[in-house]
C-alpha cells in the first residue's frame, strides 16, 4: 500500500520529482501579473507556480477544469504549456455568474483569458459540472484535471470511485488538516476530506497520492 506524501511547500513537491525546473523570464512576468489580479487562497501562496509546472513538464494533450472562477489556475496551466510549446485542448466548465455564492461572470472571464492573450488555447463551458456524469466522463479521457468546486469529503469520494485516464494527473483543491477544521468545512458540518484520502488510499493502491499542505492546500493524484 503506498502511503501519502505531505509536501510543506510548493518548491518541495517539485523538487521531490527531481527535474531541472525553471520559469521563464517572461512568465515569470505574466505569473506575477496573475498573482496580484486574482485575490484568491491559491494567489496568496503563488500556487500559479504549482498549475504552470504541472502543464509544462508534463505536457498534457488535454486539460479539464471545474471551478474556474477568476480563470487564475487555468490560465496558469495554459502558460504552462505555451512555454513547451504545447498545442493542446484547455477547457474550464464553470457555473459563472449563476453560483449563488462566490461567482465570477463569463464574460469577464473570457476578458481576463483575452488579456493574457490565451482566447485561442482556452475554452470555456457554462454548466452545473457537478450534473450528470460530466465529471466522470472527464477524468476517463484526460491528462490533467483540476477540480476545485467547494470540494469537500463527497466530492473526493465521487472522484477516487472514477475510472481515471492512464498516466493522467488530477488535482483537487483541499486536503490539508487545516484545510478541514479551520474553513467553511467544519463550521457547515461538511464531510472531511483527510479522512476520506486515507480511506481510499488503501483502497487505491495502483494512485500516487501527494497533498500539498500550504493553504488552502492540493491533493495530487498521478495514475
Amino acid at each position: 500500500m503506498r502511503s501519502v506524501s505531505h509536501f510543506s511547500s510548493i518548491d518541495s513537491f517539485i523538487n521531490s520529482l527531481n527535474t531541472n525546473f525553471y520559469i521563464k523570464s517572461d512568465d515569470t512576468y505574466l505569473l506575477n501579473e496573475l498573482d496580484d489580479l486574482v485575490i484568491s487562497s491559491y494567489s496568496k501562496n503563488f500556487y500559479s507556480k504549482l498549475f504552470y509546472f504541472l502543464s509544462s513538464h508534463f505536457k498534457p494533450d488535454k486539460i479539464a477544469e471545474f471551478g474556474v472562477l477568476g480563470c487564475y489556475s487555468i490560465i496558469s496551466m495554459a502558460i504552462g504549456a505555451k512555454s513547451v510549446n504545447i498545442k493542446n485542448s484547455i477547457i474550464g466548465y464553470d457555473l459563472f455568474e449563476d453560483y449563488e455564492f462566490t461567482s465570477f461572470a463569463l464574460s469577464d472571464a473570457l476578458k481576463r483569458i483575452k488579456y493574457f492573450g490565451l482566447s485561442d488555447s482556452i475554452n470555456l463551458k457554462k454548466c452545473n459540472a457537478l450534473k450528470d456524469n460530466l465529471i466522470e466522463d472527464v477524468l476517463s479521457t484526460h491528462d490533467l484535471v483540476h477540480i476545485d468546486l467547494s470540494n469537500e469529503g463527497t466530492l473526493y469520494e465521487r472522484v477516487f470511485s472514477s475510472k481515471f485516464k492512464k498516466n493522467s494527473i488530477i488535482l483537487m483543491e483541499g486536503g490539508s488538516f487545516e484545510r478541514d477544521k479551520n474553513t467553511w468545512i467544519k463550521k457547515y458540518g461538511a464531510k472531511e476530506i483527510l479522512p476520506v484520502i486515507k480511506n481510499f488510499q488503501k483502497k487505491r493502491p495502483d494512485l500516487k497520492i501527494s497533498i500539498i499542505d500550504v493553504f488552502p492546500s492540493l491533493t495530487i493524484i498521478q495514475t
